[in-house]
């Protein structure tokens, strides 16, 4: 190899690695390590009354503390997230990082010029300011952003996944905080013993009907409280306290998907189909209405008398709401002892049967037992025009007959529709109708002669 091949060869090797050497002393503005340390931004997140956010000079999310709560005051001074505040506060007292740059002229590097970045300030009760920092609109990675705190001009990365918090999941060099990503949005701002009453209505043409409601009654439960019953008469089956508890300490914990200011005019046009009263203690109430679905969002549009917004919910969430009196039946509603049971009478249409138990197999008159034990109801029947599908001695009918005493009769009318799947029924003595499903009916009214023999 002649001298100048391996000169020229020489020259390349020490380029190669005077640039490998250049590339690892120059720190890019990307994620290279995660070795953060403490930023020290300490602060007494208990003296915060006031946060403001926005984009440059212009300050676009208010956050103000009002008593045990905190509100958006430029924003129908809605109720805030205290939780996501909290969570918020907590990440900028534990940000951790990794110096990037510490002049000023390097700020547009990291979108941290005044007109592009994101600032967040801090004040107390008294108007002090406690803490002001800015956030990068250029990203560093998923998740990571890019701070300066003022009056400092150093400039570290952090893995705070501010552009989250923040809502700004578009391109952040375009876009402003919003109010509304800040909005609490669980639905009752309230706790579980402090439901004393509820009742659910729905609206058929211009008729409101009751479909659920459900009190605390004087008599104590083993957990303490009164226990809960039903609030009106003529429910047909006795209520299980803890099915009615359940439902109230899911509905406590239910969230909407999201919440919006509602346009005037949209808010005239708004026709309720569906509304829950609650009563609260020391004499107060909440009343919850609903609209139609939305057959393009699926969303129920959703009113809460104590909040200033419209909440947006989705179908599986209002139907852990929609309850209606069949949701707390006790099991084995019907009441059946099978010892106390002498004998049963069965008709469907033209045939009618009599049963007795002393003169009934043994085994098919346990196994016919068995069916009224495990009798369910699907629904209550609310709406007037299906509850005139039901009248006293349908063409089939159900009687327990105990030793003594008056007997139950359960009436069952012709099919609610062909492809419902249900049949309209109600107690003899009964006034609120009710409907059961193919399957029950079928259980109640067919095969019963085989089983009596």
């Amino acid at each position: 190899m002649k001298k100048n091949q391996i000169f020229i060869l020489a020259v390349i090797f020490i380029v190669l690695v005077a640039g490998v050497a250049v590339k690892e002393w120059i720190k890019p503005k990307e994620l290279v390590s995660e070795e953060f340390s403490p930023l020290g931004f300490f602060f007494d997140a208990g003296l915060v009354e006031k946060i403001q956010i926005g984009r440059g000079d212009q300050t676009t999310v208010h956050l103000v503390k009002s008593g045990a709560d905190w509100r958006l005051p430029e924003f129908a001074n809605a109720r805030a997230d205290g939780s996501k505040i909290a969570a918020f506060l907590t990440s900028i007292r534990e940000m951790k990082g990794e110096l990037r740059a510490f002049r000023a002229d390097q700020a547009e590097d990291f979108g941290l010029i005044p007109a592009d970045a994101f600032r967040v300030r801090l004040w107390d009760a008294l108007g002090t300011p406690l803490l002001e920092f800015w956030i990068g609109s250029k990203q560093s990675g998923e998740g990571y952003a890019f701070i300066r705190r003022e009056p400092s001009e150093k400039i570290f990365v952090t893995d705070a996944d501010y552009f989250t918090t923040l809502a700004l999941f578009g391109n952040p060099q375009t876009q402003v905080p919003q109010n509304e990503p800040w909005v609490a949005l669980d639905l009752l701002n309230v706790h579980l013993d402090q439901i004393e009453k509820f009742e659910i209505r729905r609206r058929f043409g211009d008729t409101w009907v009751v479909q659920s409601g459900a009190e605390q009654s004087t008599e104590l439960s083993p957990a303490g409280g009164g226990l809960w019953q039903f609030s009106r008469p003529g429910i047909p089956f006795e209520a299980d306290p803890e099915k009615i508890l359940n439902f109230l300490s899911n509905l406590v914990t239910l969230r909407a998907s999201r919440a919006q200011l509602e346009d005037p005019e949209a808010e005239k046009r708004f026709r309720p189909q569906w509304e829950m009263e609650i009563r609260i203690r020391e004499g107060k109430s909440l009343t919850l209405q609903a609209g139609p679905r939305d057959p393009d969002t699926q969303f129920y549009k959703l009113l809460v008398s104590s909040e200033p917004l419209t909440f947006l919910v989705l179908d599986y969430h209002f139907k852990q709401m929609d309850a209606d009196d069949s949701s707390f039946f006790a099991a084995n509603p019907l009441r059946v002892e099978p010892e106390a049971v002498e004998k049963i009478i069965v008709k469907s249409g033209r045939n009618r049967m009599i049963v007795r138990a002393e003169e009934a197999a043994p085994e098919a008159w346990q196994d016919y037992l068995k069916r009224l034990e495990n009798f369910t109801v699907s629904r209550m029947l609310s709406d007037p025009d299906e509850q005139k599908k039901i009248k006293s001695r349908g063409p089939h009918y159900l009687e327990i007959h105990p030793p003594e005493g008056q007997p139950v009769i359960l009436d069952v009318g012709k099919a609610l529709s062909k492809d419902a799947g249900e049949y309209p029924a109600r107690l003899r003595e009964g006034d609120q109708p009710f409907a059961i499903s193919a399957e029950t009916f079928r259980s109640l009214f067919e095969n019963t002669g085989r089983s009596a023999r």
